[in-house]
């Protein structure tokens, strides 16, 4: 139940980055690299970058990630957030910062949940007919991850 990580930088303060859905850890470089003073760690979400063919539960996941981040400051950017959340609710001790970007707990209302469940299948079905090259091709034409100059 290992997932693949690097660390880069020497700083005292210490940083544990999880990506958001398609992405890997190097997607928080940038960020991290403005960041003085740090040593920053990437962790690559289960079933993403290198930690493809490693599968978890979102519980599962939390225990990984906050054997990795022990000691430091956890952030996460979405499903990477909810896996952050998991951590940090699991391992209260283990962690010294949490920071959730665009995460929630989950839906609580079992219509909504119900939506968002349907919503999510269409989506895996999106995904399975065209091909995650071509799928991440759409996904990062969305305005929100536009740079802007």
């Amino acid at each position: 139940m290992s997932l693949y990580y690097e660390s880069s930088g020497n700083g005292s303060r210490n940083i544990c980055f999880v990506h958001g859905f398609t992405q890997t850890g190097k997607s928080w470089i940038e960020a991290a690299n403005s960041i003085g003073d740090a040593t920053n760690t990437f962790i690559d979400a289960p079933d993403h970058g290198e930690s493809q063919g490693t599968s978890l539960t979102l519980q599962e996941s939390g225990d990984a990630i906050a054997k990795i981040a022990h000691g430091m400051v956890l952030i996460g950017y979405s499903m990477g957030a909810r896996m952050a959340l998991h951590a940090a609710l699991q391992h209260p001790q283990s962690l010294t910062g949490l920071v959730l970007v665009s995460g929630t707990p989950g839906i609580e209302d079992m219509a909504e949940r119900t939506s968002r469940v349907q919503s999510d299948d269409a989506l895996a079905q999106h995904i399975e007919s065209v091909g995650t090259l071509v799928f991440i091709e759409e996904w990062i034409r969305q305005p929100l991850f536009a740079k802007s100059e």
